[in-house]
């Protein structure tokens, strides 16, 4: 988030600078509820939001796949092991 800036304002800026799509924010989904250390940052802790979104017609293609994929997933499956986080973990279980 850049100084000032809102969570949706980020989210919206963060999809159209990384993958050049325009959303719409319908509702907030999800906020941790429990305590995540930060990996990178030790005396940090991670918060992390979801957001239910629309507007999204087509993924572009990742310029590097080695370092980033954008792919749509079918929400059917309880299975979370494609999650690297365990904060995206929970979101998931929740949506499903």
């Amino acid at each position: 988030m850049e100084f000032g800036e809102s969570t949706m304002d980020c989210l919206k800026r963060e999809f159209q600078e990384e993958m050049n799509l325009t959303i719409q924010i319908k509702s907030h989904f999800y906020t941790t509820d429990f305590f995540v250390q930060s990996k990178f940052r030790a005396q940090c802790q991670v918060l992390a939001i979801y957001y239910l979104i629309d507007g999204i017609n087509q993924l572009p293609e990742a310029t590097n796949p080695e370092i980033q994929r954008f792919s749509f997933l079918n929400i059917s499956s309880e299975n979370t092991d494609f999650l690297s986080f365990e904060t995206d973990q929970k979101a998931f279980k929740l949506l499903i």
